[in-house]
């Protein structure tokens, strides 16, 4: 499994991934939501991880942004 986790947050990213160390899965990070969502377009994940607001520019809204790299378009926040 090909986990993208994106928090600006380094002990989050820390903590996620000594979870995930006991599983098979295979953790990809970010620091931020733009190379996050490069990182989402390019590549194949079985789950996507962010941090809550990341996403959310001034009057943005995340939801958007995530469909517009997702292949099918759809993207549950």
């Amino acid at each position: 499994m090909r986990v993208l986790f994106v928090d600006d947050n380094e002990m989050n990213r820390k903590v996620v991934r000594s979870m995930l160390e006991a599983t098979e899965a295979v953790m990809v990070e970010a620091e931020d939501a733009e190379t996050g969502l490069s990182l989402l377009a390019s590549g194949a994940f079985d789950v996507v991880l962010m941090a809550t607001g990341i996403l959310a520019p001034p009057g943005g809204q995340p939801e958007k942004r995530l469909a517009a790299v997702t292949p099918d378009g759809m993207a549950q926040v």
